[in-house]
């Protein structure tokens, strides 16, 4: 019988909630700001332009870091509510089925 501590993880993370998979998320949402700064600057020459990319990073990793009370990020977490929304919500109860009637 092998005793395993708690805060052992089963993962690598850089910081407790942000490992290699959330560290790839923040890279590609980076490059995708990135881009997008290069296409505002077609029409524009400010620097402003790549303002952009930092907020957007910033939302990515607020997004998709895991919060170590839950386990679970805020994406998983949408995703989750967004699929029980969709599914259909069963009610067996009519409404003055099964009531006594007063006079």
């Amino acid at each position: 019988m092998y005793l395993i501590p708690k805060n052992v993880g089963g993962r690598f993370e850089f910081f407790e909630g942000f490992g290699i998979k959330e560290l790839i998320y923040c890279a590609l949402s980076a490059l995708v700001a990135i881009g997008l700064s290069f296409f505002i600057g077609l029409f524009t020459s400010s620097l402003f332009r790549f303002l952009p990319v930092p907020f957007i990073v910033y939302a990515t990793f607020m997004l998709v870091r895991i919060d170590p009370r839950l386990g679970r990020s805020l994406l998983e977490n949408m995703v989750t509510i967004n699929t029980f929304n969709g599914k259909p919500k069963r009610y067996d109860y009519v409404y003055g089925e099964g009531r006594i009637e007063r006079v």
